[in-house]
Protein backbone atom coordinates (compact mmCIF):
# COMPACT_ATOMS: atom_id res chain seq x y z
CA UNK A 1 0.00 0.00 0.00
CA UNK A 2 1.31 3.20 -1.13
CA UNK A 3 0.92 6.93 0.26
CA UNK A 4 -0.59 7.21 -3.26
CA UNK A 5 -3.69 5.14 -2.42
CA UNK A 6 -5.14 7.16 0.97
CA UNK A 7 -8.38 8.58 0.08
CA UNK A 8 -8.07 11.90 -1.70
CA UNK A 9 -8.45 14.95 0.16
CA UNK A 10 -11.74 15.86 -1.13
CA UNK A 11 -13.49 13.31 0.78
CA UNK A 12 -13.46 15.92 3.55
CA UNK A 13 -12.05 18.85 1.68
CA UNK A 14 -14.95 19.98 -0.50
CA UNK A 15 -16.33 22.36 -2.19
CA UNK A 16 -18.56 24.33 0.40
CA UNK A 17 -22.58 24.29 -0.91
CA UNK A 18 -24.23 26.67 1.08
CA UNK A 19 -25.97 29.73 -0.26
CA UNK A 20 -23.61 32.16 -0.78
CA UNK A 21 -21.99 30.43 -3.29
CA UNK A 22 -24.79 30.50 -5.76
CA UNK A 23 -24.12 34.48 -5.89
CA UNK A 24 -20.90 35.96 -7.71
CA UNK A 25 -17.79 36.79 -5.73
CA UNK A 26 -19.19 40.29 -5.77
CA UNK A 27 -22.28 39.88 -3.88
CA UNK A 28 -20.31 37.47 -1.27
CA UNK A 29 -18.37 40.31 -0.87
CA UNK A 30 -20.62 42.69 -0.52
CA UNK A 31 -23.12 39.90 2.07
CA UNK A 32 -19.54 40.32 4.33
CA UNK A 33 -19.49 44.13 4.32
CA UNK A 34 -23.19 44.29 5.08
CA UNK A 35 -22.20 41.60 7.70
CA UNK A 36 -19.18 43.14 9.63
CA UNK A 37 -19.74 47.03 7.98
CA UNK A 38 -17.27 48.29 11.09
CA UNK A 39 -14.36 45.99 8.73
CA UNK A 40 -14.73 48.56 5.93
CA UNK A 41 -14.83 52.10 4.33
CA UNK A 42 -17.35 51.51 1.70
CA UNK A 43 -15.49 48.54 -0.57
CA UNK A 44 -12.33 48.37 0.73
CA UNK A 45 -11.02 46.85 3.96
CA UNK A 46 -10.47 49.63 7.25
CA UNK A 47 -6.69 48.48 7.65
CA UNK A 48 -6.38 50.17 11.18
CA UNK A 49 -9.48 49.04 12.70
CA UNK A 50 -8.81 45.32 11.08
CA UNK A 51 -5.42 45.24 12.69
CA UNK A 52 -6.29 46.78 15.52
CA UNK A 53 -8.77 44.23 16.05
CA UNK A 54 -6.26 41.58 15.33
CA UNK A 55 -3.98 42.58 18.14
CA UNK A 56 -7.28 43.44 20.91
CA UNK A 57 -7.45 41.20 23.52
CA UNK A 58 -11.18 41.77 24.95
CA UNK A 59 -11.33 41.51 28.83
CA UNK A 60 -14.16 39.39 30.12
CA UNK A 61 -16.29 42.51 30.58
CA UNK A 62 -15.89 43.97 27.02
CA UNK A 63 -17.90 43.20 23.78
CA UNK A 64 -15.81 40.41 21.83
CA UNK A 65 -14.41 41.27 18.81
CA UNK A 66 -16.00 40.13 15.50
CA UNK A 67 -12.54 39.76 13.73
CA UNK A 68 -12.52 36.13 13.18
CA UNK A 69 -15.68 35.74 11.98
CA UNK A 70 -15.61 38.43 9.31
CA UNK A 71 -11.84 36.76 8.80
CA UNK A 72 -13.19 33.31 8.08
CA UNK A 73 -16.36 34.79 6.06
CA UNK A 74 -13.65 36.46 3.73
CA UNK A 75 -10.99 33.59 3.72
CA UNK A 76 -12.94 30.65 4.15
CA UNK A 77 -11.99 26.93 3.55
CA UNK A 78 -14.33 24.41 1.81
CA UNK A 79 -14.63 21.70 4.12
CA UNK A 80 -17.34 19.22 5.68
CA UNK A 81 -19.28 19.30 8.17
CA UNK A 82 -18.29 16.03 9.80
CA UNK A 83 -16.12 16.62 12.48
CA UNK A 84 -15.58 12.52 12.78
CA UNK A 85 -13.64 12.30 9.57
CA UNK A 86 -10.74 14.81 11.06
CA UNK A 87 -10.21 12.85 14.03
CA UNK A 88 -9.50 9.85 12.32
CA UNK A 89 -6.76 11.71 10.04
CA UNK A 90 -4.58 11.35 13.18
CA UNK A 91 -4.48 7.47 12.98
CA UNK A 92 -1.53 8.29 10.78
CA UNK A 93 -0.04 10.09 13.90
CA UNK A 94 -1.30 7.52 16.45
CA UNK A 95 0.52 4.33 14.55
CA UNK A 96 4.11 6.74 14.76
CA UNK A 97 6.49 4.53 16.84
CA UNK A 98 7.43 5.71 19.90
CA UNK A 99 10.97 6.76 19.31
CA UNK A 100 10.25 9.00 16.57
CA UNK A 101 7.15 10.44 18.01
CA UNK A 102 7.80 10.99 22.17
CA UNK A 103 10.48 13.91 21.62
CA UNK A 104 8.29 15.98 19.45
CA UNK A 105 6.68 19.10 21.39
CA UNK A 106 3.37 20.14 19.68
CA UNK A 107 -0.28 21.42 20.63
CA UNK A 108 -3.24 20.10 18.69
CA UNK A 109 -5.77 22.04 16.78
CA UNK A 110 -9.40 20.02 16.03
CA UNK A 111 -11.20 20.70 13.28
CA UNK A 112 -14.74 21.13 15.91
CA UNK A 113 -12.71 24.15 17.10
CA UNK A 114 -11.74 25.66 13.59
CA UNK A 115 -9.03 23.28 11.78
CA UNK A 116 -7.73 25.61 9.28
CA UNK A 117 -9.11 28.44 10.30
CA UNK A 118 -7.29 28.10 13.47
CA UNK A 119 -4.09 28.38 11.76
CA UNK A 120 -5.01 30.86 9.35
CA UNK A 121 -5.91 32.99 13.04
CA UNK A 122 -2.69 31.83 14.14
CA UNK A 123 -0.59 33.14 10.96
CA UNK A 124 -2.47 37.03 11.60
CA UNK A 125 -1.89 37.23 15.08
CA UNK A 126 1.85 35.72 15.05
CA UNK A 127 1.20 34.19 18.29
CA UNK A 128 -0.31 30.80 19.62
CA UNK A 129 -2.41 31.74 22.44
CA UNK A 130 -2.84 28.69 24.77
CA UNK A 131 -1.23 28.09 27.90
CA UNK A 132 2.31 26.04 28.83
CA UNK A 133 -0.53 22.83 29.69
CA UNK A 134 -2.02 22.58 26.04
CA UNK A 135 1.47 21.39 24.84
CA UNK A 136 2.81 17.98 25.07
CA UNK A 137 4.61 14.89 23.22
CA UNK A 138 2.97 13.80 19.90
CA UNK A 139 1.68 10.28 22.05
CA UNK A 140 -1.51 8.75 22.70
CA UNK A 141 -2.76 9.81 26.43
CA UNK A 142 -5.60 11.58 28.25
CA UNK A 143 -7.48 14.35 26.32
CA UNK A 144 -5.97 16.60 28.96
CA UNK A 145 -2.62 15.88 28.43
CA UNK A 146 -2.15 14.62 24.88
CA UNK A 147 -1.92 16.72 21.78
CA UNK A 148 -2.45 13.88 19.24
CA UNK A 149 -6.37 13.45 20.71
CA UNK A 150 -6.61 17.15 19.52
CA UNK A 151 -5.91 16.85 15.91
CA UNK A 152 -5.39 16.30 12.98
CA UNK A 153 -3.44 20.04 12.53
CA UNK A 154 -0.78 20.81 14.58
CA UNK A 155 1.46 23.12 15.77
CA UNK A 156 5.05 21.82 16.30
CA UNK A 157 7.12 23.42 18.51
CA UNK A 158 10.13 21.10 18.30
CA UNK A 159 10.66 17.92 17.00
CA UNK A 160 14.76 17.82 18.50
CA UNK A 161 15.69 15.77 22.18
CA UNK A 162 16.73 18.21 25.03
CA UNK A 163 15.19 21.57 23.52
CA UNK A 164 13.30 23.57 25.74
CA UNK A 165 11.19 26.65 24.77
CA UNK A 166 8.71 28.98 26.72
CA UNK A 167 5.38 27.98 25.57
CA UNK A 168 3.33 30.51 27.05
CA UNK A 169 1.66 32.48 24.23
CA UNK A 170 4.51 31.81 21.93
CA UNK A 171 5.51 33.10 19.07
CA UNK A 172 4.94 31.44 15.43
CA UNK A 173 7.89 32.40 13.87
CA UNK A 174 9.92 30.00 16.76
CA UNK A 175 7.73 27.03 15.90
CA UNK A 176 9.04 24.60 14.01
CA UNK A 177 6.34 23.32 11.94
CA UNK A 178 2.65 23.80 11.63
CA UNK A 179 1.32 19.97 10.61
CA UNK A 180 -1.34 19.16 8.03
CA UNK A 181 -2.37 16.11 6.70
CA UNK A 182 -1.89 16.21 3.01
CA UNK A 183 0.02 18.23 0.38
CA UNK A 184 -3.59 19.70 -0.60
CA UNK A 185 -3.39 21.32 2.46
CA UNK A 186 -0.57 22.75 2.48
CA UNK A 187 -1.82 24.47 -0.57
CA UNK A 188 -4.99 25.66 0.57
CA UNK A 189 -3.37 27.67 3.54
CA UNK A 190 -0.48 28.90 1.15
CA UNK A 191 -3.12 30.28 -1.11
CA UNK A 192 -5.01 32.03 2.14
CA UNK A 193 -2.09 33.44 3.18
CA UNK A 194 -1.28 34.78 -0.23
CA UNK A 195 -4.85 36.74 -0.03
CA UNK A 196 -3.98 38.31 3.62
CA UNK A 197 -0.68 39.79 1.63
CA UNK A 198 -2.41 41.29 -0.49
CA UNK A 199 -4.74 42.41 1.70
CA UNK A 200 -2.15 44.01 3.52
CA UNK A 201 -3.19 42.55 6.47
CA UNK A 202 -0.11 40.18 6.60
CA UNK A 203 3.71 41.19 5.72
CA UNK A 204 5.26 39.36 2.61
CA UNK A 205 8.18 37.89 5.07
CA UNK A 206 5.97 36.84 7.59
CA UNK A 207 4.23 35.09 4.64
CA UNK A 208 7.24 33.46 3.61
CA UNK A 209 7.97 32.31 6.92
CA UNK A 210 5.10 30.58 7.74
CA UNK A 211 4.95 28.66 4.14
CA UNK A 212 8.11 27.50 5.20
CA UNK A 213 6.59 25.62 8.41
CA UNK A 214 3.89 24.33 6.54
CA UNK A 215 4.75 20.54 6.62
CA UNK A 216 2.16 17.82 5.68
CA UNK A 217 1.66 13.81 7.44
CA UNK A 218 4.03 11.97 5.00
CA UNK A 219 6.64 14.70 4.95
CA UNK A 220 7.15 14.98 8.47
CA UNK A 221 7.21 11.10 8.87
CA UNK A 222 10.19 11.33 6.60
CA UNK A 223 11.77 13.77 9.05
CA UNK A 224 11.26 12.52 11.56
CA UNK A 225 13.50 9.19 9.70
CA UNK A 226 10.55 7.22 9.61
CA UNK A 227 11.76 4.22 7.53
CA UNK A 228 9.86 3.85 4.19
CA UNK A 229 9.24 -0.11 5.03
CA UNK A 230 7.01 0.64 7.58
CA UNK A 231 5.60 4.09 6.74
CA UNK A 232 2.51 1.63 5.33
CA UNK A 233 1.36 0.68 8.61
CA UNK A 234 1.06 4.11 9.23
CA UNK A 235 -1.34 4.57 6.40
CA UNK A 236 -3.81 1.54 7.20
CA UNK A 237 -5.64 4.04 9.50
CA UNK A 238 -6.36 6.35 6.54
CA UNK A 239 -8.02 3.20 4.39
CA UNK A 240 -9.94 1.73 7.86
CA UNK A 241 -11.39 4.95 9.46
CA UNK A 242 -11.68 7.36 6.21
CA UNK A 243 -15.19 7.49 4.48
CA UNK A 244 -17.55 9.70 2.04
CA UNK A 245 -18.69 12.59 4.44
CA UNK A 246 -21.51 15.35 3.40
CA UNK A 247 -20.78 18.29 1.85
CA UNK A 248 -22.23 20.90 3.62
CA UNK A 249 -20.66 23.57 5.51
CA UNK A 250 -17.50 25.75 5.86
CA UNK A 251 -15.33 25.65 8.58
CA UNK A 252 -16.41 26.82 11.82
CA UNK A 253 -14.89 30.09 13.92
CA UNK A 254 -14.61 30.67 17.20
CA UNK A 255 -12.66 32.68 19.53
CA UNK A 256 -8.99 33.84 18.51
CA UNK A 257 -6.45 31.31 19.87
Amino acid sequence: MSYRSLPHYNVAYVYNKNWLDYFSPEIQKLQIRLTYPEFFYGSELNLAYTQAELKRRPSRKEKPSKIRDMIIARYKFAVSADDSYYASLSDYLYRLPRRYSLHVIAHGVEQAKGGLGTLLMICLSGEVRVSALSWGPLQDGPPNMSPLRHGPYYIIASTQRGVEKNLNTSKLLDMEHILVPYPENVKMLSEKLDALVEDKLLGLEACKAYKAKLIDYKKFADKLGVPHSIQPQLERGYQERARPVPRTMSCGAQGIP
